[in-house]
């Protein structure tokens, strides 16, 4: 699958070597130009350094032709700036992350329905490991109304 990452911090940088150890092509734009030649040197990844939230850098990096776009700026508004960007070229397959809990229903207006709150996911795995001890990982889904969790089933169980 070809992905664009809009945003190269340590979350976008970690998510874009991941993905592209996993077969992946990983497109990485960043504004800071250290950061885009360190994703390129280091982890050998295609990195473009501009602003995300003007469409002719979006345009170099090819999203056209992306399977999907991630957006994951540190600014809420710079994130739906490049998803509506994005669907306009004609990505149908388009993230973002969300720090701000009031972007939830702007995003939703906007037609984005691919939304990871930090705040959502820390708050599932936190609050589900400490009510139940086995759970190793758990994260919360869709609007907090579900929860996936990894277990820790004891040897020679019924299970």
């Amino acid at each position: 699958m070809k992905i664009v990452i809009v945003g190269a911090g340590r979350a976008g940088l970690e998510v874009a070597n991941h993905l592209a150890q996993s077969g992946h092509t990983i497109t990485i734009i960043d504004g800071d130009e250290a950061v885009t030649r360190r994703a390129s040197e280091q982890y050998g990844l295609v990195a473009l350094s501009g602003d995300a939230t003007t469409a002719a850098v979006l345009e170099e990096a090819a999203i056209a032709q992306s399977d999907m776009v991630v957006a994951m700026l540190r600014p809420d508004a710079d994130n739906l700036a490049v998803a509506l960007l994005a669907r306009a070229a004609g990505v149908h397959r388009v993230m973002v992350r969300m720090r701000d809990s009031a972007y939830r229903a702007v995003y939703a207006a906007a037609g984005i329905d691919r939304v990871l709150s930090e705040t959502d996911l820390i708050t599932g795995a936190v609050a589900t490991a400490i009510e139940h001890e086995s759970v190793r990982h758990a994260m919360l889904l869709g609007d907090g109304s579900a929860i996936a969790f990894e277990l820790t089933i004891p040897p020679m169980s019924a299970a």
